[in-house]
């Protein structure tokens, strides 16, 4: 399981690494007027996740849109949507396409999370468990393969928002560096992958999986740190997190 991510950066960088068509406004929030880098990301908050949308000249654009972490599918009803969503932040890849509340999404819905780096925890022998944040060597950010739904409120209660905009992201078994930390993590795809789990073309949840077929999950350039046990509590988001312990 994934439960906390990076993403520290810039809305030019961003646009400039993916080759983004589109940047949409920021969703202005108590306390953050604008975008504002995640240095300990936790399910619930808002993030930017990329999508693939037909252009009005023909073909595709890359679009950023920004999404709250946790899927909320459309059948929930208003009383449940934020517990629920709290809960749904990843899908397993080996069963997404079977779970009620995924295989919608991963047919019709499937979008693209750009992190930074992203934080498990390792149980040692005694049952303790350390933190750690993987990352990169070789390039800013990784690119997590996602899936993401539309929420409309069915009443007239306030008590929840009347549309929200969510998603899981994608978990697989751990590759061999990343067995000696926990069993699984994010399925990061490379430049061609990206592409084609974008393409909205692809309109079966099957065949989205399919074009991962060459996803081997092996990252040479992957490196990690063990970090404070600050980053156990989101209140704690600063640069401070990542520091090496």
């Amino acid at each position: 399981m994934c439960g906390r991510y990076s993403i520290v950066a810039d809305l030019f960088q961003l646009q400039t690494f993916f080759s983004l068509d589109e940047v949409e406004p920021w969703p202005t929030q108590p306390g953050r007027p604008e975008w504002q880098s995640r240095w300990n990301g936790a399910p619930t908050q808002t993030f930017p996740v990329i999508v693939a949308v037909p252009a009005s000249g023909g073909g595709i654009k890359k679009v950023l849109r920004w999404m709250r972490w946790g899927l909320v599918p459309s059948w929930v009803k208003d009383e449940e949507a934020l517990s629920i969503g709290s809960r749904m932040i990843n899908a397993r890849i080996e069963s997404v396409t079977e779970k009620p509340s995924f295989r919608k999404a991963v047919a019709l819905r499937r979008c693209v999370i750009p992190m930074s780096s992203f934080f498990e925890w390792h149980t040692d022998p005694e049952g303790t468990k350390e933190p750690f944040r993987i990352y990169s060597k070789a390039v800013p950010f990784l690119s997590v393969a996602g899936i993401f739904e539309e929420w409309k409120r069915h009443g007239a209660s306030d008590s929840v928002p009347e549309r929200m905009t969510t998603f899981s992201l994608l978990t697989c078994d751990a590759n061999a560096f990343m067995e000696r930390i926990h069993h699984r993590m994010p399925v990061v795809l490379e430049a061609e992958q990206q592409r084609r789990w974008l393409d909205p073309s692809v309109r079966t949840g099957s065949a989205a999986l399919e074009s991962l077929a060459g996803f081997r999950g092996e990252h040479p350039d992957w490196t990690s740190d063990r970090v404070s046990r600050l980053v156990n509590s989101p209140r704690n988001d600063r640069a401070e997190i990542w520091t090496p312990s």
